[in-house]
């Protein structure tokens, strides 16, 4: 690790934001997750991603349902930035399957230390999530 990525320093900043970006989609971390086991058919994936039930946390709605033309979208999205390999038979019979790439493997793995800070304290995220439900129910926008 770099002695000098400091979260004071510019570079903190520029990376931080770089990886925010990364996954700043807001069906990414669904995509990757669902292909930590392995790689997927397109339908399968789709099937796995619609049947993520519940109100999102941090709105209080019902969860999104991911139509095609999304899955679509940031699928492409992610393969051309390098989370995901779109792998076809050579004979072409079989439909595609996405897969992660080692990248994407590693990008996880960094984040567990994240996760994990989040599951440590519940109290903290609830608050933050709570607060949000407010501000986007007063909001005129």
């Amino acid at each position: 690790m770099d002695a000098s990525l400091t979260p004071d320093s510019e570079s903190f900043r520029v990376h931080l934001c770089d990886l925010l970006r990364l996954l700043n989609r807001y069906w990414a971390p669904h995509i990757l997750t669902a292909l930590v086991s392995g790689p997927m058919r397109y339908t399968d994936l789709l099937h796995a991603l619609q049947a993520t039930t519940g109100p999102d946390a941090w709105t209080g709605r019902p969860s999104r349902r991911i139509t095609d033309k999304v899955l679509r979208e940031t699928l492409e999205a992610m393969h051309e930035e390098g989370l995901l390999q779109r792998q076809c038979t050579p004979d072409s019979t079989m439909p595609p399957r996405f897969a992660l790439t080692t990248t994407a493997a590693e990008l996880l793995d960094a984040l567990r230390p994240a996760v994990s800070w989040v599951v440590a304290r519940p109290d903290a995220i609830a608050h933050a999530q709570q607060q949000r439900q407010q501000r986007e129910a007063s909001s005129p926008w």
